[in-house]
């Protein structure tokens, strides 16, 4: 192989090495950046979740009722409306007592 092709081989396995590290930092700063957007929502669901077990001391709902408008508002086969059922009854089995 010649000198010059050697050099440009090493010339592109060098760009190649620049453009995989390049990816690496990207996909790293996305997955850093998608676990701040994860905790805020998380901190956000905890704190509709606190507000919503105060106002149900006060403010008690039908659980048929609850279960009725997620029925009425959710995908029956959708993967959601399990989840939802079972946390919309944490919420109404945490409400602090009166």
């Amino acid at each position: 192989m010649s000198d010059l092709a050697l050099g440009q081989v090493v010339e592109l396995i060098a760009k190649v090495t620049n453009d995989v590290r390049r990816m690496g930092e990207l996909s790293t700063e996305q997955s850093e950046q998608l676990l701040r957007v994860i905790d805020d929502l998380a901190a956000g669901l905890m704190a509709i979740q606190a507000v919503t077990a105060v106002q149900l001391k006060t403010n008690p709902v039908d659980p048929d009722a609850v279960h009725a408008w997620l029925t009425d508002h959710m995908d029956p086969d959708g993967e959601g409306t399990d989840k939802a059922r079972a946390v919309a009854n944490i919420l109404m089995e945490s409400a602090p007592a009166s």
